[in-house]
């Protein structure tokens, strides 16, 4: 149908493919999807019952094995729903295809007298998402009295609903057999160089147990796992076929967790030296776990934007600033820059429970991705709702029935000498729903461990008996909120010392309440206090006859990297040599040598960042 950019379709398969309706029909379809496709870029999708066909005017060959081979494509579970039935046939005649023609679905050609022989794949259940697979080849093997007629390819659609994709279509004449009674089929030895009369006996490289390429496989094992037994890197990743088995990376996928990184790049040693050896983990898309594939995190120490953040990929916070890399580029601020927080909100992701376009009347259980169920997704006891006019923020609000909650880990570490503010609005939409001795609850958590279907905490009330906890509110909505509306209730705050809990925060929202409902709505975290990370100096001490001063080094921010300064006034510290550390906790032990001969008089200080070069 021509050139396609990405995101455009068309109905023009002529002239060499045709369709049950005729041309430019809206049942068959070129598309671009980008990223969905076995070759090239565009592929074809057509219609529940739709079919399309070629005839190649090719009259068939007595004795002749023939092989179709097509790529087939899931492109997710409302188009390729479960039961999907992609055909694709060898015919000897289209007399009876199309609009001149008496076969009207697929399933009718299924029956034709024309048809040689078809196959069929599920798509949905034996393609991933958002892919294409070549489906199990159909071979056809003539005999002296061939078909009359001649070859016709068939495409087409035999599903109850959604729809079929097809690319990449292979018609070819191929051996059977095993011409050596090997193992090996006499094709595959062919079409892979090797000698399809030699068993091994005369060149080992050619038996089931040879290795030409020297990748560790053997023949027999390459035939087994689709790899080339004469390319030790059957898929350009760096790799060759018997590290990936090694590994358990696919040896025919070069990036096979989908981070945009080849797998050979990948060592997985936990130490990034450059764009070819990243020490990233081949089979985890986000190493460090900061919401950002390891592939967009190039280390480069310059930030682009989210396609090339400049971050470290083995470090959820490259710049130890309190904030994961992905939660700075989501919140707007430079993940390589370090920043203390000013009393800017703290990004929380849907936090008016917008994101699913609900229509006025309308209410899902899919929350967000940032949002969390305690019976896991989809589940019935929380629902994002439009009731027209019973909103704080938008259209949508977050209900959750008898006891239940919800929460969403912010992934920011919990700062020292610092105070929070959580907001939120609750509302009462009647009586029914936001009964008198309603306790919509609100907290803020250091970790979400004990949380959900994972956890052990089934209820509002065990929550909050529970030591994460770092400060809880509540508000009754059917005593304090007119009905059918929302309103701010009391915002809570929490401040922390100069030892904080361990862990990231978590908003939490639940209900509390002897019966009935609660609902949120304009949930917001924000830093509202000074947060002070000066080091500090305390416990110190002198231990003269052995030259060295010890102290531990308070108020520190864990990730960060300190150095030691000293001097014999108040004016001139230099750093120490070899005095450099990174924070593990808000304290450390150190030891500092002095020479107390030459610098009888003697000051430290600790100071942020790395000793500088001499």
């Amino acid at each position: 149908g021509g050139d396609m950019t990405a995101g455009g379709w068309n109905n023009d398969l002529f002239p060499d493919w045709e369709g049950l309706n005729g041309q430019n029909s809206g049942e068959a379809f070129e598309e671009f999807i980008a990223g969905f496709v076995s070759e090239g870029t565009d592929h074809v999708g057509m219609a529940t019952g739709y079919y399309i066909w070629q005839d190649t005017g090719v009259a068939f060959e007595p004795n002749t094995t023939y092989q179709l081979t097509v790529g087939v494509g899931n492109r997710n579970a409302g188009f390729s729903p479960a039961g999907n039935v992609s055909v694709y046939a060898i015919l000897n005649s289209a007399e009876n295809l199309g609009l001149n023609g008496n076969l009207f679905t697929t399933a009718d050609v299924l029956l034709d007298p024309a048809l040689v022989k078809f196959e069929t794949l599920d798509a949905n259940s034996e393609v991933p998402t958002g892919t294409f697979v070549d489906a199990a080849p159909l071979q056809f093997t003539t005999t002296d009295a061939v078909p009359a007629g001649t070859i016709v390819v068939l495409l087409g659609d035999n599903s109850a609903s959604g729809r079929s994709h097809f690319d990449n279509i292979r018609l070819e004449t191929v051996i059977i057999g095993d011409n050596d009674e090997d193992g090996l089929p006499t094709q595959w030895e062919i079409d892979n160089g090797l000698d399809d009369s030699d068993d091994g006996s005369i060149n080992p490289a050619n038996g089931p147990n040879g290795d030409p390429d020297d990748d560790g496989r053997t023949n027999k094992e390459e035939l087994d796992s689709k790899t080339l037994p004469n390319k030790a890197d059957s898929d350009d990743d760096g790799l060759n076929d018997g590290q990936e088995e090694s590994s358990g990376t696919n040896p025919l996928n070069p990036d096979t967790d989908g981070d945009g990184l080849k797998d050979g790049v990948e060592s997985n040693t936990g130490t990034f030296v450059g764009a070819s050896d990243t020490g990233t983990d081949p089979l985890d898309s986000d190493t460090d776990g900061d919401g950002l594939k390891d592939g967009v995190e190039s280390n480069t120490g310059t930030f682009v934007g989210q396609a090339d953040s400049g971050t470290n990929p083995l470090d959820a916070d490259t710049d130890k600033d309190g904030r994961t890399d992905s939660t700075e580029i989501s919140n707007g601020s430079n993940p390589l820059v370090f920043e203390e927080f000013d009393g800017n909100s703290i990004a929380l992701g849907d936090y008016s429970f917008e994101d699913n376009n609900l229509n006025p009347g309308g209410w899902g259980n899919n929350l967000s991705p940032e949002w969390q169920d305690r019976d896991g997704e989809n589940n019935g006891g929380s629902f994002e709702e439009y009731i027209d006019g019973f909103a704080a923020d938008g259209t949508d609000h977050i209900g959750m029935a008898t006891g239940y909650y919800i929460w969403q880990d912010t992934g920011v570490a919990i700062l020292p000498n610092t105070t929070y503010r959580l907001s939120v609005s609750v509302g009462n939409r009647n009586a029914g729903y936001s009964v008198i001795g309603n306790e919509s609850t609100y907290a803020i958590l250091s970790t979400d461990e004990n949380l959900g279907v994972n956890g052990n905490l089934f209820t509002t009330f065990e929550v909050l008996e529970d030591s994460s906890v770092l400060a809880a509110g509540s508000w009754d909505a059917g005593t304090n909120v007119p009905e059918g509306t929302f309103a701010a209730a009391p915002p809570l705050e929490f401040q922390t010392e100069s030892v904080v809990p361990e862990g990231t925060l978590v908003v939490f929202l639940g209900d509390n309440s002897p019966s009935g409902r609660s609902h949120f709505d304009n949930v917001r975290l924000e830093i509202v206090g000074p947060t002070d990370t000066t080091p500090r100096i305390e416990n110190l001490s002198f231990d003269i006859k052995n030259g060295f001063i010890d102290f531990d080094a308070a108020n520190l921010v864990p990730g960060r990297t300190y150095h030691i300064a000293s001097a014999d006034n108040l004016s001139t510290f230099e750093a120490i040599f070899d005095s450099e550390f990174e924070a593990s906790g808000v304290n450390e032990e150190v030891s500092v040598e002095i020479d107390f001969e030459s610098q009888p008089k003697s000051f430290v200080r600790i100071v942020e960042g790395a000793v500088p070069p001499r």
